[in-house]
């Protein structure tokens, strides 16, 4: 996780850099919780690719789930994405996460909720 942070975190980067940390967020098993974390938490979707994705693309799909969703679009979310991950056909498919510096997404509930 280490050597991803430094490629998908910096506050600013290349067009290489970013496809390269997009090429590493696309196939973990975290991407789901790693945006839901990120779009709950504004201070920390400035910079970097998170989940694949980029400032300009979060910045859409966050209003997108404001429009859909509401301003308290979180708990909505979050139900959707664990309905999801408890479905027979996900049971067994996800992988525990490598990145402990990330929150899960029930704590990110709580930091908007703060």
């Amino acid at each position: 996780p280490k050597a991803a942070d430094e490629i998908s975190f910096p506050s600013r980067m290349s067009p290489k850099a970013t496809l390269i940390a997009e090429a590493l967020c696309e196939g973990c098993p975290q991407a789901t919780d790693c945006l839901l974390h990120v779009l709950a938490n504004p201070q920390l979707y400035t910079d970097g690719v998170w989940a694949a994705t980029t400032p300009n693309e979060r910045k859409r799909i966050l209003v997108q789930l404001r429009e859909r969703l509401g301003e308290d679009w979180v708990p909505a979310a979050l139900r959707t994405h664990r309905s999801r991950n408890d479905s027979p056909r996900s049971s067994g498919s996800r992988r525990p996460a490598n990145h402990t510096h990330l929150r899960t997404a029930a704590q990110a509930t709580l930091v908007v909720a703060a």
